[in-house]
């Protein structure tokens, strides 16, 4: 699994994810999962933010009828005020 993230302006941040994993089980059946994500994120008047965001999954699987994919597109609006304890 890795990930990074990056200030590109000021209030706009890129973030970007992905994760691998092998699987083999003891009747020697053997899968993979693969899973990726990227998005931005937009700060604006002090307490809101935007996102946009892609997430990507793959499976391949020595069973023909297990394998997927799925591709997902999200926006999101954030609203936070930070409080003093």
């Amino acid at each position: 699994q890795t990930g990074l993230e990056y200030r590109l302006l000021e209030r706009l941040s890129f973030y970007a994810g992905g994760y691998l994993r092998r699987n083999r089980d003891s009747f020697n059946r053997d899968w993979q999962n693969l899973r990726g994500s990227s998005g931005l994120t937009l700060a604006f008047l002090r307490w809101f933010s935007l996102g946009l965001d892609y997430s990507y999954a793959k499976r391949y699987d020595d069973i023909y009828t297990e394998d997927y994919k799925v591709n997902r597109v999200m926006l999101t609006f954030t609203a936070t005020k930070r409080q003093r304890l």
